[in-house]
């Protein structure tokens, strides 16, 4: 039988192992906050052509009303068109307003993550149950295993590996 208190510390050990470097942490914020800017650049340009693709729909429905006023299309000829072009806005304008609900505050998010990382340990000891278990989760993807005063997963999540990762591949060591 094991004490929470002695099976808790030793976790907390097991976390201080996994702090990230403020470089590498540096690194990786750049990185994702460059690529964020990208998408959302990429993703402004996508709304505005759906915008421009709904203003195209609208015009059509105009110009079949005009034919029709003119009799040069009969009323189930502008039907037709006015259904088919309404089902298009809806579909875009749906599309588009899932794109503009996307959060845009990545940068922050991110800023906090690093935060996070740099000292997961301490971010641990403070966080109440429930953000406890989010960081276990995130971090041990699979079941962890306490035994033997030690603890145990099959597998680390390996976006975390990889940023805790002591950079013992690039200094030719093989990790502690």
């Amino acid at each position: 039988m094991f004490k929470a208190d002695e099976a808790n510390e030793i976790f907390v050990k097991e976390l201080r192992k996994l702090r990230a470097s403020s470089e590498v942490l540096e690194a990786y914020y750049e990185a994702l906050k460059e690529k964020f800017s990208q998408y959302q650049k990429d993703n402004s340009k996508v709304i505005q052509r759906m915008g421009e693709e709904i203003k195209k729909h609208e015009a059509r429905i105009k110009n079949a009303q005009l034919l029709m006023i003119d009799q040069d299309i009969d009323m189930a000829e502008y039907r037709s068109i006015k259904k088919t072009c309404k089902e298009g806005i809806n579909k875009l304008a749906k599309e588009k307003a899932q794109l503009e609900s996307t959060d845009s505050d990545y940068v922050e998010y991110i800023g906090y993550g690093v935060e996070v990382l740099k000292k997961i340990d301490y971010s641990y000891e403070k966080a109440d149950l429930l953000v406890k278990h989010k960081i276990i989760g995130s971090i041990y993807p699979e079941k962890l295993i306490f035994e033997n005063k030690k603890y145990r997963t099959k597998r680390i999540n390996s976006v975390v590996e990889l940023i805790t990762h002591k950079n013992s591949k690039l200094l030719g060591h093989k990790k502690d």
